[in-house]
């Protein structure tokens, strides 16, 4: 799944809502997950982790973010090894692609030659 922004969350609390926000606080003793119901229930979370309570739009867009990244660098690492792989071999490239050119000058040669030859 490339982009999860069309997901929705229902809250475990209360099945018919919509999850509102998120916690993001590492030991946070309420529920991470949350619709308006909960934060009218729970105003105490909201004014202990304030800084940590991020609307879900702003989460999954985070996710993707990190996503893309993670994609990016995987790719930019393999594209890396390719390269030095590629490098490291170009010397025997360079000989081979010489190698090759030479046969094929001495088969033209050897045509030439026979055109030449002929009454």
């Amino acid at each position: 799944m490339d982009d999860i922004k069309d997901l929705d969350f229902y809250c475990f609390k209360h099945l018919n809502k919509k999850v509102e926000a998120v916690c993001t606080e590492k030991n946070c003793p309420y529920y991470r997950f949350f619709c308006i119901k909960c934060f009218l229930e729970r105003p105490d979370h909201l004014n202990k982790h304030r800084s940590h309570i991020l609307d879900v739009e702003s989460i999954l867009t985070k996710i993707n973010e990190v996503k893309q990244k993670k994609g990016l660098s995987r790719f930019a690492r393999k594209e890396a090894k390719e390269k030095t792989a590629l490098q490291k071999n170009m010397p025997d490239i360079i000989i081979q692609i010489n190698s090759n050119l030479e046969k094929h000058r001495g088969f033209i040669k050897n045509c030439e030659d026979r055109i030449m030859d002929m009454p």
